[in-house]
Formats: structure tokens, sequence, C-alpha cells
């Protein structure tokens, strides 16, 4: 449908009856790609909603505390209970300062380690895009050519080392301990403004006026988000989410983290849209293209795991430790170590939407409009994320609707936001292409035009146009 419809606007035919024809085609084939960009976007949406949802809840669960130790968050060494900490960063006690403390017939809680949240999520994307090409290759041979054989590597490097760099800031920022659950889905929209500035850098493609005031909006809209959380007198401390300054930094950090990401969409619309000319003009087959640069991001991470025994940003204080917390990650995953089957639901949820959100965001990537739409139809997990955890709280998991400081800024936030996002949207990246190429094709008929009064204007020859 989309290769037809791009056949339909790039052929001009004279004849009227052939004009009406290749109208009424063309209105057909729209349909069709409207209701393939809703599905797309429904799948990008879903799924960004879905992992936005149960990243915190995962990172925070684990096997529960029977002791009577007030936290179990994930803000300490090695992930083990500790004191509520003045520090900055919260790096607080290991579980060695518990042992004989706590009263004898109680277990003492532990909750999931960010780094073995990181890289298992790697891990089983690898898995799960590698089984989903066994089909393909069985199915459809011609599926997996020559383009998947001469495709560049280091583009597909590149695209899975910035989201392994995403991966380190957001998920170690993610903890419902450091970063407020509600706050997350209003500042992931960070990704507007950095995409259309991404977009200017590496694609050459300068926004409209228009979309540029819509994206400076969401950035105001990010910084009235975040003022609880920058003045203390508003109260914010009570609400959750870390202390002191580390109430800044981590949201901060969480922001940081779509810096990498924004990189990644706009190299993905790059590539996925890239045809391999030696290859016969081919692209490239998308589950292949998830994959590799799966793979990719996999090493990376592997390679990063230095950065969970940084002093007050990791969740380890030696390497042993950090081996250990990705034992118990898996075992807690599958329901060992005394930890709940919630652990493991949280989990694979989160991986199942990440997955989905991948495979929306690729095929939206593909055959819609680019990086900007992906990134404005993203933006509707904003009110639906804010909404959810107005109704939830997080630690304990339960319907709990909260009203605090936060929330009403939040709600401000989103005023602004909204209409600034309905305004990016406005007119859409096809509507401006095909209003340029309109305005060149008259350019082109008034020199026509000109050329034949000229060639014709001194003979007899009577010219018509």
């Amino acid at each position: 449908a989309f290769a037809q419809l791009s056949q339909l606007n790039n052929r001009r035919d004279p004849l009227k009856e052939t004009m009406s024809s290749s109208e009424q085609q063309s209105s057909s084939l729209r349909r069709r790609v409207l209701l393939l960009n809703l599905f797309f976007g429904f799948l990008a949406v879903a799924g960004q909603v879905g992992q936005n949802v149960s990243l915190p809840l995962w990172i925070d669960s684990g096997r529960p505390d029977t002791c009577g130790n007030r936290s179990t968050g994930n803000s300490s060494a090695g992930g083990e209970l500790s004191e509520d900490p003045p520090l900055l960063l919260e790096e607080e006690e290991p579980l060695q300062q518990w042992e004989g403390r706590e009263p004898a017939n109680c277990t003492v809680g532990r909750s999931i380690d960010s780094y073995f949240v990181y890289t298992f999520a790697c891990t089983s994307f690898v898995l799960i895009f590698g089984l989903l090409l066994i089909p393909i290759k069985l199915l459809s041979p011609s599926s997996l050519g020559q383009t998947e054989r001469r495709f560049p590597q280091l583009a597909l490097f590149l695209i899975g080392f910035f989201d392994a760099l995403n991966g380190v800031l957001v998920v170690f920022a993610s903890s419902g301990k450091r970063t407020l659950p509600a706050l997350q889905p209003i500042l992931s929209n960070f990704m507007i403004p950095l995409t259309v500035t991404f977009r200017l850098v590496l694609l050459r493609k300068s926004p409209s006026r228009l979309k540029g005031l819509a994206a400076l909006g969401v950035f105001l809209a990010l910084v009235v988000s975040l003022l609880p959380t920058m003045v203390p007198s508003l109260g914010a401390e009570t609400e959750g989410g870390a202390r002191g300054i580390g109430r800044v930094l981590w949201p901060v950090v969480f922001m940081l983290g779509f810096v990498p990401a924004a990189v990644m969409n706009v190299l993905q619309e790059k590539w996925l849209k890239h045809r391999l000319e030696a290859a016969g003009g081919g692209q490239l087959n998308l589950i292949f293209f998830l994959f590799s640069t799966s793979c990719y991001q996999l090493l990376t991470a592997l390679a990063l795991f230095w950065v969970d025994i940084v002093p007050g940003y990791g969740n380890a204080n030696s390497l042993w430790q950090l081996g250990d917390s990705w034992r118990f990650g898996v075992s807690c995953f599958f329901g060992g170590d005394g930890c709940p089957a919630d652990s493991g639901v949280r989990g694979a949820m989160f991986i199942g939407m990440y997955t989905v959100s991948y495979i929306g965001g690729g095929l939206m990537l593909r055959y819609a409009e680019g990086a900007t739409l992906l990134a404005v139809v993203s933006a509707l997990v904003t009110p639906l994320g804010f909404l959810f955890w107005t109704f939830f709280q997080e630690d304990p998991f339960q319907f709990h609707i909260q009203t605090s400081y936060t929330t009403w800024f939040a709600l401000a936030s989103l005023s602004l936001m909204v209409p600034a996002i309905l305004a990016y949207n406005w007119r859409s990246e096809a509507a401006d292409e095909a209003r340029r190429l309109l305005i060149q094709a008259d350019e082109a008929n008034e020199a026509s035009d000109s050329e034949a009064a000229g060639k014709y204007g001194g003979t007899n020859i009577e010219y018509s146009g």
C-alpha cells in the first residue's frame, strides 16, 4: 500500500479520466495507509505505556521483608535494605551490616539490581528476535538475502550502542526511590525537542516554525513539571523519590537518557528507509534489523558492567556482589530466593511491552513519517502514564488515588504540553513535502509556458498549451 501510494503520488498523467482513476485509487490506498499507521501507533504507544509502568515496578520488586525494616528500595548497595540515608545519591549500608540484628525467624528483604534488569532485558531481546528470524527464514527465505549480508554493520552497531547508553541512564534512574513514577512519563517527552535537534544536525531536515515553537513549548512544560522537585518548600519531599540534591539529579539523569535515545531514533529513521543499491535497492528486514541492533546493545551493556559499582550510582560494592545480584535476579524472576510471582510477572511484562514498542516504533519509522511522528505519537504515553500513577501507588502496589503538589504541577505541565503536541502534529511532514512539490511543479509549469510562448510567439503557428 505504501509503495503503490508513492508511485501514484509521483505519477502525473495529463488525461483527466486517468487522473480521476488515479485519485480514486490513491484515496483507497490512503485509507489503508491511515489504518496501518494507526495500528503501528497503537503498538508503539501500548508498548511504551506498558514498559514505563512495569519498569519501576520490576526494579523495586524482589524478596519481601519480614523483619520490620522500613524500605525495600533499590537504592542501596547490592539492592539490600538499609535505613533512610541523608546522602546525596543514596549510598547505603550493605547487607553485612544487617547480619546479627534481625530476629531469628524473619527474612531480610532484597530488591532487584538495576544492572540485572538492564542486561537481562537485553539478553531477552536477542533471544526473542533471534527466534522470530527462524520462521522468517523457513517460510520466506527471500526476506533474508543480499541486503542483510551487505548492510553496513557500523550503522547497526551505532544504533545498538546508543540504545545501550539510553538503558544505562534511564534504567538506573527509574526506581521509584530515585525518580517519581508519575513524573517519568512527563520527563520522557524530552525526546521531542531532542529529536527535532538531532534530525536537523544528522539528517539536515529542518522543522517548520510551528514545529520548532511546539518543541520549545514541550521543553517549557517539562520545566514546569520539575518545579516541585527543585523547590523543597513545595512539599514534594514527602511524596517519594530521592531526597536532598538527589531529588533533582535523578530526574535529570532520567532526562539525559533520552539524548542517546533521540540519536538512536534518528539513525533508525535514516537506515530503516535506506535502500542498499548494491543489493538491488532492497530494504533491510525489520526483524533482522532489531536482532542485529539488540546484539550490539547487549555487547555494549556487558562492557558497561562497571557502572553498577560506581559509588552512589550503581547498586553493588564489588564485582562479586554484582555477580551475586545477577544470580539473585534470575532466581527471583523464576520465583526463587523467597520472591513472590509478581516479580517475574512484572519483568515479563516489561520485556514483552518493550518488544512490542520496538516493533511498532520500527514499523512507524519505516512506513510512516519518520522519527518526528514517532516522538509525537509516543507523547500519548504522557497522559496515560500520568493517569495510571495518579490512580495507583507503587510501593506497595495498589489502587490509591494520590493528589499533591507534584500532581497539580504535572497537570499544569500537561496543559502546556498537550496543545504543543497538537501544534507539533498540526501539519504532517508528508503535507509539508507535498506542498513543496506542488510549488515546484507550479514553478516548472510556469517556466515551461514562458519558454513555449517565447518559442512560438513570432510565427504563424497557433500554440495551444
